[in-house]
């Protein structure tokens, strides 16, 4: 029988799904047909639509990289895992050429194994000659074997170490390499990677500038930035730091960190004790493959990679990143108006995500503080503060900060609108910030735009504040209203982006687990490979380690993005955003209740 075209139904199933896709996204108010484009069958990119602002974040970067050439993609037959004793069967039948016996059989050279490669002969059992024999798998170097490169990058892409692959291998029954084997893999790994992510890198800044119109200046930038460590509490000996474009949400650099180097902790410290003028002679030769680049405390980590990238931007991208997005820390800031890597004034926006997060700590402090002196604001009682109602309020604050960024007086207004609009009671309205027109949120404009009697305040306000809370709640929107705050909340950006993407690091490298710089660097170049240009990246990866592309590899690689795509589309949409909302306040209002009902909150972090 002629052999399927396997690539051909591929094509035809994948053209169905676009097709199905579209009729359903054809429909959608926020993803407009022309900006959903068909995949490629062949290659994993996502769409060749050029990006559009109402995209969601996951299409929208990977449409930026449609135009890049794929690995070449090798058809043969796929590989598998064997139990050599089952292929004993194929030899049935089959005669020696030599003698005319049917009696050939497989047999395994156990002192030439290496690794996941086993040398297997073919051999007639009656004049035993050997027929042929070959290794279970090719070779990407002269001596490393592909399949001992690819389990060692496959474990460190899904983010397990030596010790995860030794038990994986100890079920399987398979051959496992040495844990000296392993790391030698692991830094060549680490250094052919980090020659393909300094590639990504350069194609992304190329995207940046073309995003940019000449009237914006491309080589004046605004980006995010964000540091993220390997532990919690401040004592991480490894930390990584991230800058973004604000405007492609596509990652331009990194610069990993660390602060341990264990030959150092080891035989280094050791020696400096007993010898230190031979330390010195020993330290010269390890100084250039030593694992500890930083000197300084694991919170000073931010702040040195944001001034090594800082200073680096025009000789590597001719770029200059002359506003941050960054959370309240001035840390960074400070460092990089000291350290003045630009002629142009660098500008500080805040991430509106951490400023609206300001309003429900400070709810949530006030609550605490004023119940120790014997003032009851929150809890139970019609107009009281509970968690509920604090986090309609930072949600209210954001929105207004996301919408109205058009000048600080208009954000302003909206902030104070959704305060009075709170505290207002049938007696005294207080709307007069309230939006108008019939498709106001405020049910008090909309009611006298339609020309209708105002119905009654009760049970209408979900954030109701009664008279006595009002006036505690009302210092401390002064306080978030200032126009020097504000103003730095113009753009109207976050650090979800970067919030998105430390979460993919540790995912390739688990906290909970010590990696050292070797792995926390390759896990950051699979992080912010797949961030940016999703499975090509890793195929990218792959080849560049000596590791051949399967065609089965890249099919699984573009459904994979497909699944990405899909669920960032549906997230963007105003029902997905609306059910979110709704199910974190039904969890918030849960919670509340059963804490009422258990006569209070059973834990306080530094309680007694």
């Amino acid at each position: 029988m002629p052999k399927k075209n396997t690539t051909s139904n591929m094509r035809t199933k994948i053209a169905n799904m676009n097709a199905a896709r579209l009729k359903k996204m054809e429909g959608s108010p926020n993803i407009p047909a022309s900006s959903v484009a068909p995949l490629s069958p062949v290659t994993p990119n996502v769409s060749s639509t050029p990006p559009t602002s109402n995209m969601s974040a996951s299409r929208r970067k990977l449409a930026y990289f449609a135009d890049v050439k794929a690995p070449t993609v090798q058809s043969t037959l796929p590989t598998t895992i064997v139990d050599l004793n089952c292929l004993q069967g194929l030899l049935q039948g089959v005669v020696c050429s030599d003698c005319g016996s049917s009696d050939l059989k497989l047999q395994c050279d156990a002192d030439r194994i290496q690794g996941l490669a086993v040398p297997v002969k073919l051999y007639c059992g009656h004049c035993q000659s050997i027929r042929s024999q070959a290794y279970t798998s090719k070779k990407c170097s002269a001596k490393v074997f592909q399949h001992n490169r690819g389990i060692v990058f496959a474990s460190l892409y899904a983010g397990i170490g030596y010790a995860h692959l030794a038990k994986f291998s100890e079920v399987m029954g398979l051959e496992m390499l040495t844990c000296q084997a392993f790391n030698d893999h692991v830094k060549l790994i680490e250094k052919a990677m980090s020659v393909e992510l300094n590639s990504i890198f350069d194609e992304s800044a190329e995207k940046v500038k073309a995003a940019y119109s000449e009237s914006e200046n491309p080589h004046n930038i605004a980006v995010s930035y964000d540091g993220t460590w390997a532990k919690r509490g401040h004592t991480s000996k490894l930390g990584v730091g991230v800058v973004i474009d604000v405007k492609t949400g596509l990652a331009i650099d990194s610069h990993v960190m660390s602060t341990y180097c264990q030959q150092c902790s080891t035989v280094g410290d050791n020696l400096k004790k007993s010898d230190p003028e031979k330390h010195l002679t020993w330290y010269e030769g390890h100084k250039a493959k030593c694992s500890r680049n930083f000197s300084g405390s694991s919170g000073a980590m931010e702040v040195e990679a944001a001034k090594k990238m800082w200073g680096r931007s025009e000789a590597r991208h001719q770029l200059r990143y002359t506003t941050i997005v960054s959370d309240g820390d001035t840390k960074t800031y400070s460092a990089l108006l000291e350290s003045r890597p630009y002629k142009h004034m660098i500008e500080k926006q805040e991430c509106i995500n951490h400023v609206a997060k300001r309003l429900n700590t400070a709810l949530r402090n006030l609550v605490n503080a004023e119940n120790k002196r014997g003032v009851r604001l929150g809890g139970a009682g019609l107009g009281n503060l509970t968690q509920t109602k604090m986090g309609l309020l930072q949600s209210y604050y954001t929105k207004a900060v996301r919408t109205y960024n058009g000048s600080v007086q208009e954000m302003s207004d909206a902030i104070w609108a959704a305060f009075f609009h709170s505290t207002s009671t049938d007696k005294t309205p207080q709307h007069h910030k309230c939006p108008g027109g019939q498709d106001s949120w405020c049910f008090y404009q909309r009611s006298k735009a339609k020309g209708l009697s105002v119905p009654s305040h009760k049970g209408r306000l979900t954030t109701y504040l009664n008279e006595k809370v009002a006036p505690y709640v009302e210092a401390i929107y002064r306080k978030l209203t200032e126009p020097a705050l504000l103003k730095r909340c113009l753009l109207g950006k976050t650090q979800n982006t970067n919030e998105s993407l430390h979460g993919m690091i540790w995912s390739r490298c688990p906290k909970h687990i010590f990696n050292g710089l070797s792995r926390v660097t390759i896990g950051t170049a699979f992080a912010i490979g797949e961030f940016n240009q999703g499975s090509a990246a890793t195929h990218r990866f792959q080849t560049a380690v000596g590791c051949s592309l399967s065609e089965k590899g890249a099919r699984l690689g573009q459904l994979r993005d497909e699944k990405r795509v899909r669920k960032a589309d549906l997230a963007i949409e105003s029902n997905s955003k609306r059910r979110r909302i709704a199910r974190q306040l039904a969890q918030t209002k849960e919670n509340e209740s059963r804490q009422v009902e258990e006569g209070g909150a059973s834990y306080i972090a530094g309680g007694f």
